[in-house]
């Protein structure tokens, strides 16, 4: 097995604020995105309409090998007032917090296989969390 991550994380990107056509920086075969607009998918693209400002990311965990947001980040308020009027809400915390349980789901992953395919080849390595197994 080759050191390239696309073996073990799905081989699908989201591009998140993606406008008009979502980009695939990773180049990889399924593609899908997120903007608030209500717009139509492609022949090679899913597209979702959320405001992620106050709704989830409308994915479920482990779906994707890779999550881009260009132009977008910038513009999720970090503090909104709440309906109530006495309290706020902190969409841009809520945002990274699910973009960062996303990025640790799939790197622990990528970490697990490293260990398995270390043990199967019994090569030596130097990585202080990928222990060799003798």
């Amino acid at each position: 097995m080759s050191g390239d991550n696309r073996a073990v994380l799905p081989d699908r990107h989201l591009d998140l604020g993606c406008g008009k056509r979502p980009r695939n920086p990773y180049e990889r075969s399924r593609l899908s995105g997120v903007d608030i607009r209500p717009l139509e998918s492609g022949e090679d693209f899913e597209y979702r309409a959320a405001d992620l400002t106050v709704e989830p990311i409308p994915y479920e965990s482990d779906r994707f090998g890779s999550v881009s947001a260009f132009d977008f980040i910038e513009h999720v308020p970090r503090v909104l007032p709440r309906g109530d009027g006495r309290s706020t809400t902190f969409p841009f915390i809520r945002l990274m917090d699910e973009i960062w349980r996303e990025a640790n789901e799939l790197a622990g992953r990528a970490v697990d296989e490293a260990r398995t395919t270390i043990a199967l080849t019994d090569r030596p390595t130097s990585h202080p969390e990928i222990p060799r197994l003798s």
